[in-house]
């Protein structure tokens, strides 16, 4: 089990081979150095789960791994983030009547009132993050299956309250 004391010591002990490899997998050092501590942080908060069934070099060396993945997905979706998506596209034009731009305002609102969270959730993934339906099935701990049913309802609801007055 690591306590608070383990975990001074685990630092001291493989905190350079930790840097080492989130710089490795991140590429940057100053990204490397934050993604360390958030490895340390992590041994110390769920150093508890440590199973010792493995070498805690093992252990460790997983877990620098996990955080420094989690980093890069965050970092792709943040890009992500800032690329326009082309199925937005149509919202973000600015129409030429006032009374248009309006209108798609006035649909994504009640596009997001009429979902439950679950679809808000997927729907802000998909169009806002751009995300893979894999990627928001793990994210929301649903069946890619789920996420396809949500989107193509979602894309009716849209239809249908384009369509109205």
């Amino acid at each position: 089990m690591a306590d608070a004391l383990d975990t001074a010591m685990l630092c001291r002990q493989y905190g350079s081979s930790v840097l080492r490899r989130c710089q490795a997998i991140v590429g940057d050092r100053a990204e490397a150095e934050d993604a360390a501590q958030e490895v340390f942080l992590t041994v110390m908060t769920k150093g508890h789960q440590f199973r010792h069934d493995a070498a805690v070099t093992t252990w460790l060396y997983r877990v620098t791994t996990n955080v420094c993945l989690n980093r890069l997905r965050s970092a792709k979706r943040r890009r992500a983030r800032e690329v326009p998506d082309p199925v937005l596209e149509w919202g973000s034009l600015t129409p030429v009547d006032p009374y248009q731009h309006y209108r798609h305002k006035s649909l994504l609102t009640r596009v997001a009132r009429d979902l439950d969270a679950e679809s808000q959730a997927i729907f802000v993934y998909r169009y806002v993050d751009g995300m893979t339906l894999e990627e928001i099935a793990s994210t929301t701990g649903t069946s890619r299956r789920t996420v396809a049913k949500r989107l193509k309802a979602i894309e009716q609801l849209i239809t249908v309250l384009e369509s109205a007055p």
